[in-house]
Order: structure tokens, then C-alpha cells, then sequence
């Protein structure tokens, strides 16, 4: 993408050929746009659907998890400003990969959840069984 995304309308006409023909109502925040599907379907009064962020900067465009507009803009803009992961999965332009796990990224998880490398070993492998890789990644996609 080589303009910034401005406008309503540019973001409206940027949001169409990948949203198709959805409708969908968008926020301004400070990094861009926070998109919300609409109308909710009839049966939505239990289910909320996953927010989307696009950024007005490079065009990319994350699935978030389902909270208020104000939260995604919010944990969106806190994550960018202190240079920790985005919240949410990368959704256009589309990523075959995600971030490989590592030891590194494993431990700041398990050190959100109470483990310290001096911990007795039984409580640090308790902490280290509960969150195998799949469950840190869907906690890290949900906000965690």
C-alpha cells in the first residue's frame, strides 16, 4: 500500500474488495480503523462477532477478538506504542505463517501465568504443561 488510508470513504473502498459484500461500519482511532460487521444476524443476541482493525498506515488488516470498538483501539494502540504483539491474526493481505514459537516467546507467556526459571521444578513444569503451544497462541489471539 503506498497512500495512507485517510478518509472514510478511502477506508470504506479499501475495506470493499476484501469484505466483499458484508456490510460493516468503521471507527476512526488514532492508527486507523476499527471494523465492525453489520447488521448483527438475528440470532447474534448471544454471539458477538470479531472486531477487525485496519491500519491506516500499511493496510494491514487483523481479526481481532470480540470486544467493544473501544477495547480493540485501545489494547491496538497500547501494543503498538510499547512494541509487544498485536492482538488479533493477520487477515489480509494473507500470511501462509505465523510467528514461529520459541523458547523465548514460550517463557514471557509462562511468566504472564506466575513461572520463573527459579520456581521449584514441579511448579514450573505444572505452569509449562498447562500452556502448550496451541493454548499460548490462542491466548495471544484473544489478548493474553
Amino acid at each position: 500500500m503506498s497512500t495512507p488510508i485517510r478518509t472514510p470513504e478511502q477506508a470504506r473502498q479499501y475495506l470493499t474488495p476484501v469484505l466483499g459484500d458484508r456490510e460493516f461500519r468503521i471507527l476512526p482511532f488514532q492508527y486507523g480503523w476499527v471494523v465492525s460487521p453489520t447488521p448483527q444476524p438475528p440470532d447474534a443476541h448471544h454471539a458477538v462477532l470479531p472486531k477487525l482493525v485496519l491500519n491506516a498506515e500499511t493496510g494491514v488488516i487483523l481479526e481481532c477478538p470480540s470486544w467493544s470498538a473501544k477495547m480493540v483501539a485501545t489494547r491496538y494502540s497500547q501494543a503498538l506504542e510499547n512494541g509487544i504483539r498485536l492482538p488479533g491474526r493477520q487477515v489480509y493481505p494473507p500470511t501462509d505463517h505465523t510467528a514461529p514459537m520459541t523458547q523465548a516467546r514460550r517463557e514471557a507467556f509462562w511468566r504472564t501465568r506466575g513461572w520463573r526459571p527459579d520456581l521449584p521444578a514441579d511448579k514450573r513444569l505444572a505452569i509449562e504443561q498447562s500452556w502448550p503451544d496451541e493454548m499460548i497462541e490462542e491466548a495471544e489471539f484473544h489478548g493474553f
